[in-house]
């Protein structure tokens, strides 16, 4: 009778999770992190059998998507540090948004978790940082039972930022950047992504910040210090004067948009993510590390 229940017990809190853009950068690690669930990814190309292809943007993709499944966390979204092409920020942020929550309602989804970013704010002048706003907003207004998670910048080998920096520690100087982040590890933010599922995470909205609050440019020399590395700084005013003349030039793949997103610090007073889980420091993962 004992292993009997234990089966039934497995079974019920088996669940189906569906990752849209699951097989990206954060993606990834919460599938790893949620093997004893039945876990389906979506995006726009082919895959295996868990995989639906579709378009975020297609409210008939997601409609099918959705169906049958309990979970539903939205990984979507364009980056800050590059000019969207052929889309914009209004439509991954908010109008995909708004056909997330239609097929999650039309669907009877448990909860919905949604990856937006430390900072948003549907009246500030960024429209990364808007369009995630407005995202939030409509998410809390749809009555579906939610968390959306606000992280800092997302640490590991793969993140953008990261490589970059291993990209260009071989010219030994970085730009002084001044804007201030608190760096969270990835496989941390998948661990949380698992409470919300479990329902231990309470709030609609939770800041997922690390301990530490440091400001890019010395995000940057600890990076060049790790791979051996000066890292000399390089005055921000001439960077962005220097990234202004690339982008009319077209030169660059950035706008003027990501220089406004470069200089906005994302930092919180409040450890929210830290009550749940003892995160690790920037620092102790890199003296772990051996990617860099």
């Amino acid at each position: 009778m004992g292993k009997e229940f234990i089966i039934i017990l497995l079974l019920v809190i088996r669940m189906k999770i569906l990752l849209l853009g699951g097989r990206g950068y954060l993606g990834s690690a919460v599938s790893n992190e949620l093997k004893k669930h039945d876990i389906f990814t979506f995006d726009r190309h082919p895959g295996d059998k868990s995989h639906i292809k579709g378009s975020i943007l297609s409210q008939n993709d997601l409609n099918k998507a959705v169906k049958g499944k309990d979970v539903v966390i939205n990984f979507v979204g364009l980056s800050p540090l590059k000019k969207p092409i052929s889309t914009s920020y209004l439509k991954v942020h908010v109008d995909a948004v708004k056909k997330i929550i239609s097929a999650c309602k039309k669907n009877n989804v448990k909860r919905v978790i949604h990856i937006s970013a430390l900072g948003a704010d549907s009246y500030v002048g960024s429209e990364y940082m808007r369009t995630k706003g407005i995202a939030e907003d409509l998410l809390i207004k749809s009555k579906l039972k939610i968390n959306i998670l606000r992280p800092s910048l997302i640490y590991d080998c793969d993140n953008e930022f990261i490589v970059m920096l291993k990209k260009y520690s071989k010219f030994l100087g970085f730009p002084k950047i001044p804007a201030k982040m608190q760096p969270v590890y990835r496989k941390d933010v998948a661990k949380i992504i698992s409470l919300c599922i479990n329902g231990k995470v309470k709030e609609k909205k939770l800041e997922v910040t690390g301990y530490d609050i440091l400001s890019v440019y010395l995000i940057a020399k600890k990076v060049y210090w790790k791979k051996r590395f000066p890292c000399f700084p390089v005055p921000f005013f001439l960077f962005k004067l220097g990234l202004r003349i690339a982008i009319a030039l077209n030169l660059s793949d950035m706008s003027k948009e990501q220089i406004v997103n470069m200089s906005i610090s994302n930092t919180s007073l409040r450890n929210e993510s830290g009550k749940y889980m003892q995160l690790k420091r920037f620092d102790d993962w890199l003296s772990e590390v051996d990617c860099l």
